[in-house]
């Protein structure tokens, strides 16, 4: 358990550094036209923002404990392996679904490519983090 706790920080705050403007946060905004909103747009949902952290939170909760379980349920035991079947389950999982999206709901190229990214690395950092400790 304590491991799928750790992943889970792991990935909340790869996430805000991946979201950052550091990174990939200005493209981000665009994308999704946030730095278009209003004033009063941007204060209700600042006020809005511990949910959303806090739902973020729990999402990325289940699913490293589902990545946990398939873990075990196939025996991944080896950092090697791991990395491996995490790269499996953002291909044949995620980027469908992120394709599906790019195509049937308007989603730019860019924007698939930002997330994709980002659940790439926050499913192998998980994977590493479930087998060693």
């Amino acid at each position: 358990m304590l491991a799928i706790i750790v992943a889970t920080l792991v990935s909340f705050f790869l996430g805000m550094a991946w979201y950052s403007p550091a990174l990939f946060g200005k493209q981000w905004m665009s994308e999704t036209h946030m730095n278009k909103m209003d004033a009063a747009k941007k204060r209700d949902m600042k006020k809005g923002m511990g949910k959303m952290f806090a739902v973020q939170i729990v999402c990325t909760l289940v699913m490293v404990g589902v990545l946990s379980t398939v873990f075990n349920g196939i025996g991944v035991y080896s950092v090697g392996t791991a990395i491996r079947t995490a790269i499996l389950i953002r291909v044949g999982f995620f980027l469908t679904q992120g394709i599906g999206a790019m195509l049937w709901e308007g989603q730019s190229q860019r924007m698939m490519t930002i997330k994709a990214g980002y659940t790439l690395v926050q499913l192998v950092l998980s994977a590493i983090i479930l087998v060693i400790m």
